[in-house]
């Protein structure tokens, strides 16, 4: 399989509570859905503390990223914050496991010391 990539457009987020009892049904309560031009392309999921939710994969044309709940905040960041941003798939060779490889979320290249993590100087009056 080789590297892909997908540019966001739009994204669709979803929390699960429990269920009536109060009984997790869940491993995973939140997931991000990615689309590109209208289409299904990324499926992020946040396993709950303590839970192994699978290794991330791709399974037709749609990568699904698996990560620890811990991350979530700094994608659902990206993706309010960055333009543009986008879900990527990096396949790495392992006679043992086929299909193995890494999902990721990116942004693209941005010069250092952007504006906005910066305050305006204003000159100095003399």
């Amino acid at each position: 399989m080789a590297e892909m990539h997908y540019k966001i457009d739009n994204y669709l987020v979803r929390l699960f509570g429990n269920d009536a009892r109060g009984q997790v049904t869940r491993i995973a309560d939140r997931e991000i859905l990615l689309y590109s031009d209208g289409k299904l392309v990324g499926h992020a999921t946040f396993s709950k503390e303590g839970h192994n939710i699978g290794d991330s994969h791709v399974y037709q044309d749609v990568i699904y990223l698996r990560a620890p709940a811990s991350q979530y905040d700094a994608v659902i960041d990206l993706l309010r914050h960055e333009k543009p941003v986008y879900i990527g798939w990096y396949p790495k060779p392992d006679a043992e496991e086929e299909g193995d490889g890494d999902a990721y979320i990116a942004t693209s290249g941005e010069p250092p010391h952007e504006a906005e993590c910066f305050p305006k100087k204003e000159p100095k009056k003399e």
